[in-house]
């Protein structure tokens, strides 16, 4: 029973972590098909700075509005995975 808080606790920056995963090969996939040079492993700094390079150069509305939704979930799923971890530090130190 006193394992189940620190996991609940977790649990929002786990997702965090996970979604972030998903969006950051979702890019990585989005610019290999568009002839960028991306790597599964490295370079996912570069790539950012790649995929926005697309975003503005991409001419077509609907394709566009997607690369930016992809953008903004990769960035809230960033922050969930840092925030998420705040509560649980805060568990560790002051009741654990």
């Amino acid at each position: 029973m006193e394992y189940i808080l620190p996991l609940l606790l977790g649990l929002p920056s786990i997702i965090g972590a996970l979604m972030a995963n998903i969006y950051s090969y979702t890019i990585t996939d989005l610019l290999k098909k568009n002839g960028f040079k991306a790597s599964y492993i490295s370079n996912s700094f570069e790539e950012l700075g790649n995929f926005t390079h697309l975003i503005n150069q991409t001419t077509d509305p609907i394709k566009k509005a997607e690369y930016k939704k992809i953008m903004f979930r990769l960035r809230i799923s960033i922050a969930t995975m840092t925030l998420g971890v705040i509560p649980l530090v805060l568990w560790m130190i002051f009741i654990y």
